[in-house]
C-alpha cells in the first residue's frame, strides 16, 4: 500500500501543529496571566480611588452643611441686628420729634409773648 504525498503532508502538518502548539500555548497562557494581573492591579487601584472619592465627597458634604449652618447663623444675627437698629432708630426719631415739639412750643410761646408786648 502506497501512500501519496498529500497524506504525508497532512501527517507532517499535524506533527508540526502538535509540536508548535505547546510553546504557543505557553506564550498565550503567560500573556493571559500577565493581563489578568494587570487588570487585578487596575481594579485594586480603582477601588482605592473610589474609597478616596467617597471620603472626599463626605468631607465636601460636611463642609457644605457647616457653611449652610454658618450662613443661617449670620442671617439670624443680621436680622436681629437690623431689628435692634430699627427699634433704636424709632426711639431716636421719637425722641427727636418730642424735642422738636417742645422746642417749637417754646418758640411759639416766645413769639406770643413778643407779639403781646
Amino acid at each position: 500500500m502506497e501512500l501519496d504525498t498529500g497524506f504525508w503532508y497532512l501527517i507532517s502538518f499535524a506533527i508540526f501543529v502538535g509540536l508548535a502548539a505547546k510553546p504557543v500555548k505557553k506564550l498565550i497562557a503567560e500573556a493571559l496571566t500577565n493581563k489578568s494581573i494587570e487588570i487585578s492591579k487596575d481594579l485594586n487601584e480603582a477601588g482605592l480611588m473610589k474609597a478616596e472619592a467617597a471620603t472626599l465627597l463626605a468631607e465636601a458634604k460636611q463642609h457644605r452643611a457647616d457653611a449652610e449652618q454658618n450662613a443661617q447663623e449670620i442671617r439670624e444675627r443680621a436680622t436681629k441686628e437690623a431689628d435692634r437698629i430699627r427699634e433704636q432708630s424709632m426711639v431716636d426719631v421719637s425722641h427727636f420729634v418730642k424735642q422738636q415739639k417742645i422746642h417749637l412750643e417754646d418758640r411759639i410761646k416766645q413769639l406770643e409773648i413778643t407779639a403781646i408786648q
